[in-house]
């Protein structure tokens, strides 16, 4: 029921400027049927204003505030006023109070000296913090600028600025500003002007453009531009529909005359937009572009409200009317709902208020609830909401509004009574349940309640998607009904949630339990969304994004890939399973075109395919051998995107070009195809339309000494933004930390970096590889989440260099995810650690008689800088071992017995510690204690293992062959070698016979004098630095089956050295045996 409204204003308070100390009284009044009372408040100010004329602000019997004195500290702010009767109170309008003052100094002063030429433009600006607003004027050379005398002279009085058209040679001076507020002068520093004659090779400057304006609807603006000389202004806009050069129908085109303002009369929310101007020399035509200018139109909050009344009679349908508010009448226990569209832009905040408090709403169990609705138009300023309050009680009554508030100002709504009434109201019907249900049908049923058995009463069915709340259908029914079929409005596999209420001619029950049903499934009736093609070695991969939640009906259980071979038209069907968002088919052929559609396939069957997109196959020989750029995106806004990409070092002796493809995403009749130059690295793609998406694809030309083609492309989504949006890629982060731990261990930290609204931080990337001086190792990468800002990493090789750097990705809707530039690398080392290997035997020299020097190599694995070098030694019959230290690389041991086992261990150390030792065993046999005693020496082979034991070094060394033969002739014998001594160095070694067997065997090893060893495996190394041969020996037994041995004898001025040489034999144990035979004369 809708009654006349009891209450409303016939005054409400205005914005007001008052003097300080003034007196001031503010007037509301209202009217209604009751006795009206009115209360004054201040926003952000609990405290109400009492009738006490005592006090210095108070409210007087016909409900004005008075002031008696304005004080400037304690008054100045928003008001309000409540008029009140015996069922509720309704709130006015906001209404602003400032005291009037002027800042001491100017905000905006001009500065510095400005240099121009002779037909330039001038412009200054002045500005000063003053309530009212101060006048403005202009001095030069201490002499008023007036416009009525100079019509090239144009000030603006809101602003302050001056501007001068056609600067001449005698407008050249000193000029400053002047501010009168109330009686009050101030006056600017001066700033010097000079003009000077044109120079016809200058470029134009552009002293003065418009930054970021804001302006009302239905207001009047002008853009002014100054230039240093005489010059052309065109201007161009994007709106927030991304129309490029298309201005708004009340546009004015800029002549070509050398005007540098530019008009914009009763402006309207679609001029909100980016401006952008130019500006060209008349002289010679230079041209320079101003900064754009971003025009913000606000316009301040307008509401109306209205609800929909339902009507029914038994026998016939309902009928939905709009109606405006005033007063409704709601029984206990019902609910209420109306709508409400409010106009405004930006988009408003809403505030409801009920007796002129606000309202709490949408939080958990409120039986309050406010929705936006979704709206045909695609303006933002028009917005409709949905009020609704459920389980009216008693307390409810009373006066409702809604309030709206921007930057532009606040309004609030007509108020509406509600009266709420005890009657009895339906009860809920019962039992709510499904009886079948399809693919796009429901068939519901219930239980009417006994209460119910009224011929007036009828019934509403609501139903809306779980995925879609908002969006509500209904059914209406009469009470002969307990069922119903909907079937329309479903859709196939999703969920709704139906419930039920009864209504006689009063009110609406309570709703019913929630059904919520799953419709069945359907075959799909989408296609997958961005099907892409990419070129990948000899084959394509076929990429796709799921098929349109809305549009799948059903759980999708396979893609269905079709590929026709243009020329053969020779059609494959692929099958990928229901995860994948890739396919690669391999089986083509090279130099063809194919066509392919993709599909989604539920368990019901296939649905539509694609739009049929096409492929060339490069030849075999380009796709080896080349690779896709990789792109990567710098700058994005509403008009422009900016991409950069990069080529492999190996691409780029082949490369002759780079083939550039853009369009509209899903618009291929606006493909549009350039050729850049292959000294191009980035690419500005401008004039685009803003909030669009745009599908770009780059490939490389390449020409080889065969064939010439296009390698694989990179291809990327990218959308423009709305509005003066912008998006860059990410700044690297700067402060980059290392913290070195332990000889493996390093924790890197770094600060998190900050990154704009209209982004997101995704990820983090560590990337770090070993340097040294001659070789780098590959490069290791890590992925880190968002949240962390450091990391440790392990398993890293003691003291060594590490090179470290970070890099982040965010992402955008516009843009996908974009990476940053990595860090500057920091190089960091790793702490020492004890050696992992032992040091390496090299060489073994015999001195004199038992004294031997040793002769090593650094480990492999020294891990720090080697400070010592220990060296344990001792006999088979010792009990304890000697120990020698040196920091070189060998040492001299002077107590070595001979005929004797002596096992000696070396291991080196660095200042954390001593290493893995490798073993050795010496043995020195003597045959004849007369013996001559030269100086041998004998190599040792490198060990390749970390730890060497349990290694007999067998060596038998021949002096003379002349002890056989000085039994038979010695004094032959002895002419024939001082024969030998004279004519030549060396003589003939006669060859050692091969010995088959093991007794024969044991029986050379006698004659020759040779040591047997235990081991099992017998070799010769030579020694690079001394050339000394050397016999190795792990089982003489087998050593005619492996190898061939020569006797030989060689002199030199010290003396006789005899050896036995071996060959091909493999090292496994090193024994080292040292032999001392006779020479006899």
């Amino acid at each position: 029921t809708v009654n006349e409204l009891s209450i409303q204003f016939l005054v409400e308070p205005e914005d007001v400027i008052v003097s300080k100390n003034s007196q001031f009284t503010w007037n509301c009044n209202a009217s209604g049927i009751n006795h009206i009372a009115i209360e004054w408040r201040k926003k952000g100010n609990l405290d109400t204003f009492t009738d006490d004329a005592e006090r210095r602000v108070f409210v007087t019997r016909t409900g004005a505030l008075r002031f008696n004195k304005v004080r400037v500290d304690k008054d100045p702010g928003i008001y309000y006023c409540l008029a009140k009767d015996s069922y509720g109170s309704i709130r006015s309008k906001f209404a602003e109070l400032q005291v009037s003052r002027m800042s001491k100094k100017f905000d905006v002063i001009p500065s510095g000296n400005v240099t121009l030429y002779r037909g330039g433009q001038l412009h200054l600006s002045c500005k000063i913090k003053a309530i009212p607003l101060a006048q403005i004027w202009w001095l030069r050379n201490k002499k008023n600028l007036s416009e009525s005398e100079d019509k090239r002279i144009i000030v603006d009085y809101l602003t302050g600025d001056l501007l001068i058209k056609n600067m001449k040679l005698r407008d050249s001076g000193r000029y400053r500003c002047v501010a009168l507020h109330q009686g009050r002068k101030k006056f600017s520093p001066d700033v010097s002007v000079a003009v000077h004659k044109i120079d016809k090779t200058a470029m134009p400057t552009i002293l003065y453009s418009p930054g970021n304006v804001t302006a009302f609807v239905n207001d009047y603006l002008v853009l002014t531009v100054a230039a240093n000389m005489p010059v052309y202004v065109q201007w161009s806009f994007s709106n927030v529909g991304g129309h490029k050069n298309q201005p708004p129908i009340n546009y004015i085109p800029i002549p070509l005359d050398g005007h540098s303002q530019h008009f914009i009369r009763n402006i309207r929310t679609d001029h909100d937009g980016i401006w952008t101007c130019t500006v060209i020399a008349i002289h010679n035509h230079k041209s320079i572009r101003c900064p754009p200018t971003y025009l913000k139109v606000i316009s301040p909050p307008r509401i109306a409200c209205y609800m929909r009344h339902f009507t029914f009679k038994l026998g016939m349908p309902g009928l939905i009317k709009i109606i405006n508010l005033t007063s409704i009448v709601r029984p206990v226990g019902g609910i209420l709902n109306y709508e409400c569209k409010v106009f405004g832009q930006p988009k408003p905040k809403i505030l409801w208020l009920h007796n002129g408090n606000p309202i709490r709403y949408n939080y958990q169990s409120s039986r309050h609830q406010l929705s936006r609705q979704a709206t045909s138009s695609d303006s933002s300023s028009n917005e409709v909401y949905s009020f609704g309050m459920n389980q009216i009680e008693g307390k409810d009554k009373g006066y409702y509004q809604i309030g709206a508030s921007n930057e532009a100002g606040s309004s609030y709504s007509m108020p509406f009574m509600l009266t709420v009434e005890e009657y009895p109201v339906p009860s809920p019907p019962r039992n709510l349940r499904s009886i079948s249900v399809t693919a796009y049908e429901v068939t519901l049923a219930w239980d009417a309640s006994k209460s119910n058995l009224n011929p007036e009463i009828y019934y509403t069915i609501d139903f809306w998607a779980i995925d879609d709340p908002a969006l509500i259908y209904s059914e209406t029914t009469s009470r002969l009904q307990e069922s119903i079929t909907i079937n329309k409005d479903l859709k196939p596999w999703r969920e709704y949630t139906f419930v039920i209420k009864a209504w006689n001619y009063r009110a609406a029950s309570q709703p019913s339990n929630k059904l919520t049903v799953k419709t069945a499934e359907d075959v799909p009736t989408a296609s997958p969304r961005t099907v892409k093609l990419m070129l990948v070695s000899a084959s394509f991969v076929v990429k796709w994004e799921r098929v349109d939640p809305l549009y799948e009906n059903g759980k999708i259980m396979s893609y269905i890939i079709s590929c026709t071979e243009m020329k053969t038209g020779k059609k494959n069907i692929y099958r990928a399973p229901s995860y994948s968002k890739d396919y690669k088919i391999a089986d083509v052929l090279p130099n063809s075109i194919y066509l392919v559609q993709i599909a989604a396939a539920t368990a019901v069957g296939v649905g539509p395919f694609s739009r049929p997109q096409r492929i060339k196959t490069n030849s075999e020989y380009i796709h080896n051998k080349f690779a896709s750029l990789d792109m990567q995106i710098l700058y994005i806004n509403a008009s422009t995107i900016i991409f950069t990409w990069e080529i492999g070092n190996r691409s780029k002796q082949y490369l002759i070009g780079y083939q550039l493809d853009y369009r509209p995403y899903g618009i291929s009749k606006n493909k549009k195809t350039l050729r850049l130059s292959s000294k191009a690295l980035n690419y500005s793609l401008v004039g685009l339309q803003s909030s669009t998406e745009y599908d770009i694809s780059i490939s490389g030309i390449y020409k080889t000494a065969n064939e010439s083609g296009y390698g694989p492309s990179a291809d990327r989504i990218i959308s423009t933004t709305l509005g003066n949006v912008s998006i860059s890629a990410p700044n690297k982060i700067t402060n980059l930390h290392t913290n070195v731990i332990g000889s493996k261990s390093l924790i890197i930290t770094w600060q998190k970096p900050k990154v704009a609204d209209t982004i997101t931080l995704t990820r983090y990337l560590l990337s770090y590889r070993s340097v040294s001086w001659n070789k780098n190792s590959n490069l290791t990468m890590i992925n880190i989440e968002k949240e962390a800002n450091d990391i440790k990493i392990n398993n890293l090789t003691p003291y060594t260099s590490y090179e470290i750097c970070v890099s982040y990705f965010v992402y955008s809707k516009y843009s996908g995810e974009l990476s940053s530039k990595p860090t500057t690398s920091i190089l960091v080392r790793t702490r020492q650690d004890i050696p992992e290997s032992p040091p390496i035997v090299d060489v073994v020299e015999e001195l004199s008689p038992g004294v031997v020097s040793i002769t090593w190599n650094a480990p492999k694995l020294a891990n720090g800088i080697i400070t010592m070098y220990e060296i344990k030694y001792k006999s088979q019959s010792d009990l304890d071992w000697k120990t020698e230290r040196t920091k070189k690389n060998n040492i001299t041991l002077k107590d070595i017995t001979p005929k004797q086992f002596f096992e000696l261990t070396l291991a080196a150390a660095t200042t954390v510690g001593i290493g893995p030792s490798s073993t050795i065993t010496i043995i020195l046999n003597v045959t004849d204690a007369s013996a001559v005693n030269p100086n041998l020496t004998y190599p040792i082979p490198t060990v390749n293992s970390e730890t060497v034991t349990g290694k007999n070094i067998f060596q038998e060394s021949l002096r003379t062959v002349g002890i056989i033969c000085a039994g038979i002739c010695g004094a032959i014998l002895l002419a024939i070698a001082v024969l030998y001594i004279i004519r030549s160095r060396h003589h003939a070694i006669p060859q050692m016979k091969e010995v088959p067997a093991e007794s024969n065997m044991v029986a050379s090893e006698k004659q020759i004098g040779v040591t047997k060893p235990s081991s099992k495996n017998y070799q010769r190394q030579k020694s690079s630095a001394k050339g000394i041969t050397i016999l190795q020996s792990s089982d003489c037994r087998n050593i005619a089956k492996e190898t061939q041995c020569k006797e030989g004898k060689r002199t030199n001025r010290k003396g006789t050295k005899t050896a036995l040489k071996c060959k091909g034999i493999r090292v496994s144990d090193i024994n080292i045996t040292i032999h001392q035979n006779n020479l006899s004369s």
